[in-house]
């Protein structure tokens, strides 16, 4: 009884499952024949939940490694097994592919049988956006690379074409290009997502409670940013969130220390290495043009809809925003050019993504 793993990397459909092929577990739901891709002729069965499926083992293992392996391996000693036959040779003792869906393997088998004109159906310009992306992320999980590489490149196309859904969710996306390290891909989901936060076009919740459980670099950039443009709107827009309980505790709690933080960076200083000699009436003197300067009001007492204009020009934690306005480069003696300079570093900082930042302000 075979227990094979094609794959260890999840996909966006299936992020927590395994995808096997095992006799282990077996199905609660009827069984029942797939309509199209149950081959009398077919020399290999597999169930997709409750779907079999009776394909030809050529066609699986001529683009794959993991098909390919599954099927050189030894039969077992049946007479060690309850089945009599062998797996994958009946209804009654299929390969079971886990952590997989009927419509996601369907389409893999589209790509792999399909005729001229359904293939152009699939890959052509105008087709299903999403079902590429079904296509590359099962194609990823068992290594078929030609499909692989045809649908990323497609997809890759169709981002910097803007030709994709309006309501498309790039999270899961973003996760398949960088599990399977298409860089190009990842670039241009990481662009487009971006834009959306900037453009506040993005369920800001929804980004958040993705990213924050995840390591890789593009994520914490992506976290960053999407903490940082949250934050600077203020409790007047958090409050119209309907959904802000999906926020973690330790995240919420994170967001209003930010928000304070942010705004006494306006009103205070930032540390710096002085040359003048006289740190303390430097740094008294650069607190002071900060306050002359900086909003006075915390931007919370106007209504999120009549006020959403003067909020804008007003976002007091938006310390990004307000270096750009107020520090010029050239304006300042020696030691104060420093501390102009630290400023808009952490501006940069903060515009660039720097979750960092965010991370050291944690309980």
């Amino acid at each position: 009884m075979s227990d094979v793993s094609p794959s260890q990397i999840p996909s966006p459909a299936a992020t927590d499952d395994t995808a096997a092929l095992s006799h282990e577990t077996e199905p609660l739901d009827p069984v029942i024949r797939d309509h199209r891709y149950y081959f009398h002729d077919g020399n290999i069965i597999l169930l997709v939940e409750a779907t079999l499926f009776k394909v030809h083992r050529s066609i699986l293992a001529q683009d794959s490694s993991i098909f390919e392996s599954t099927f050189t391996l030894p039969p077992p000693d049946l007479s060690q097994t309850a089945s009599p036959s062998p797996e994958g040779t009946s209804d009654e003792n299929p390969f079971i592919l886990h952590g997989e869906t009927p419509e996601r393997f369907r389409l893999l088998l589209s790509a792999l049988y399909g005729l001229p004109r359904e293939i152009f159906h699939l890959f052509g310009p105008y087709g299903d956006f999403r079902q590429l992306v079904d296509i590359a992320s099962i194609a990823h999980k068992y290594s078929f690379e030609d499909i692989e590489a045809w649908s990323a490149s497609l997809l890759t196309k169709r981002l910097q074409r803007s030709q994709y859904p309006a309501d498309f969710d790039f999270l899961p996306f973003l996760d398949y290009a960088i599990i399977s390290s298409k860089d190009t891909l990842q670039n241009e989901t990481l662009r487009i997502l971006r834009a959306l936060i900037l453009e506040d076009k993005i369920d800001f919740i929804h980004i958040i409670s993705h990213a924050e459980k995840r390591t890789h670099k593009s994520w914490r950039a992506l976290l960053g940013l999407a903490f940082y443009h949250y934050i600077i709107k203020g409790a007047a827009r958090w409050d119209l969130d309907r959904y802000r309980d999906r926020l973690p505790r330790s995240m919420g709690i994170l967001l209003n220390t930010s928000f304070a933080t942010l705004v006494d960076m306006r009103q205070s200083t930032i540390p710096w290495d002085h040359v003048c000699g006289d740190a303390a009436e430097c740094e008294s003197r650069w607190s002071r043009t900060l306050r002359d300067d900086t909003s006075p009001w915390y931007g919370d007492v106007q209504s999120y809809d009549e006020g959403y204009d003067d909020i804008q020009r007003n976002l007091p934690a938006d310390f990004a925003g307000w270096v750009r306005r107020t520090i010029s480069p050239g304006e300042w003696d020696d030691c104060q050019s420093i501390a102009a300079s630290r400023h808009r570093k952490l501006a940069n900082d903060l515009e660039a993504g720097s979750w960092e930042f965010f991370e050291k302000l944690q309980w």
